[in-house]
């Protein structure tokens, strides 16, 4: 028996196989490319977060010192990467206490003695936070500098923000 060529319908079954095997090849290189514009992007979003949480905590401990009076040296440690820093300010000419301090790799905010309030998020750590005071005769100012750890696929990396703030009151 002879078959026709313009009779036969249909695909045979190397020709269904090799078009199988084709569009796998094909999505299989576009899942590699989405996956990898993924892990960019999670990298990415790290890293934003990472900088926006450092930012803005260097930015508060600078407004915080700013409006100091005097360093509390009693209640602060200097030079250690676990430090905390302890401010006499003014606020609507009432003395407030401030302090500042890493604990569990989170930074904690307290007036007063009152209860901390933490000032990075859950889910970003702060390995260092270290104070070094600065005396000349005419005022006080603090440097300090702040690392934020954050996790990538790739493990963890460290951000760093170092900053100085002069105590305005202090040489008044």
């Amino acid at each position: 028996m002879i078959i026709d060529a313009k009779t036969r319908r249909g695909f045979a079954l190397i020709e269904a196989v090799l078009y199988v095997v084709g569009v796998s090849l094909v999505v299989g290189i576009v899942s590699y490319f989405i996956a990898q514009g993924l892990d960019l992007h999670r990298r990415a979003a790290a890293e934003t977060h990472a900088a926006e949480v450092g930012a803005s905590l260097a930015d508060r401990l600078s407004k915080e010192i700013r409006t100091g009076r005097t360093v509390v040296l009693g209640e602060s440690a200097f030079g250690v990467p676990a430090g905390s820093l302890t401010l006499l300010s003014f606020s609507e000419e009432n003395e407030l206490k401030k302090r500042f301090a890493l604990e569990n790799g989170r930074v904690g905010y307290s007036e007063n003695g009152g209860p901390v309030s933490l000032l990075t998020p859950p889910g970003t750590s702060v390995s260092k936070l270290q104070f070094t005071q600065i005396e000349t005769p005419v005022s006080y100012a603090v440097r300090y500098e702040i690392e934020v750890t954050y996790r990538t696929k790739e493990g963890e990396r460290t951000r760093s923000y170092p900053g100085l703030s002069v105590l305005r009151y202090s040489y008044e």
